[in-house]
């Protein structure tokens, strides 16, 4: 996700052309950082699966409000909308189909 712009190599009182090894042969502190903190979100995410999130969702939202979304989905003039079975997949979310997979990124 973290694209690095190696933006110490650009420094205006550097002479680009003769770059101290500090700025050309270590990884950008900024870059560890960030990549660190990448990889420390990925293990957070790993430990949490689809089962996990349709959970939270369920326990957080009231069930007049769960029941009008899947009415509003199944709603003849939105089902067109949602050709490639989106609303099917809306109603699965109440129930225990979800696998429990990994959320990954």
């Amino acid at each position: 996700m973290f694209q690095c712009a190696e933006i110490r190599q650009n420094e205006i009182l550097l002479d680009k052309n003769n770059l101290p090894d500090t700025y050309t042969k270590c990884p950008c502190l900024i870059k560890v950082v960030m990549i660190e903190a990448e990889e420390q979100m990925k293990q957070y995410l790993k430990q949490k699966t689809l089962k996990w999130l349709r959970e939270q969702v369920n326990d957080k939202t009231p069930e007049e409000h769960a029941k009008e979304t899947i009415e509003w989905f199944n709603n003849p003039r939105y089902k067109e909308l949602f050709k490639h079975g989106s609303s099917d997949s809306v109603m699965s979310v109440r129930g225990e189909e979800i696998e429990n997979k990994s959320i990954s990124i």
